[in-house]
């Protein structure tokens, strides 16, 4: 379901896909986020032929002008995650009103998984 955004002129629609891709983004941007992790196996295959979905692991919702998301993260081993999750919060909601000029309502971010550095 597109978010709506109605004016004297006219109307504009942002569908969630759009949005996620803005979210992913900002969250790709953060120190300590080193990706977003594999729901569907087509996602994993289309990593492997260098075909990144920057919107995968990226839930929106939409409501009355609002934007709710659910991101899910792994990060780099050693990080304080409470940091990077209050930066991945701070950027996004700063991104969604930027480019799409729409309010963030609640953003939940799951960390599901720390990537260990093999040296």
């Amino acid at each position: 379901m597109p978010v709506k955004m109605i004016n004297r002129v006219g109307s504009i629609n942002i569908s969630e896909h759009t949005l996620a891709t803005i979210i992913g983004s900002a969250v790709y941007e953060c120190p300590g986020v080193v990706g977003l992790p594999v729901r569907r196996i087509s996602e994993g295959i289309s990593d492997f032929l260098g075909k990144e979905n920057i919107s995968k692991g990226i839930k929106v919702h939409c409501e009355e002008n609002k934007v709710s998301a659910d991101i899910s993260i792994i990060v780099e081993y050693g990080v304080k995650i409470s940091e990077v999750a209050q930066t991945i919060i701070d950027k996004v909601k700063n991104s969604v009103d930027t480019m799409a000029g729409f309010e963030v309502d609640k953003i939940n971010v799951f960390v599901e998984g720390i990537k260990l550095d093999k040296q």
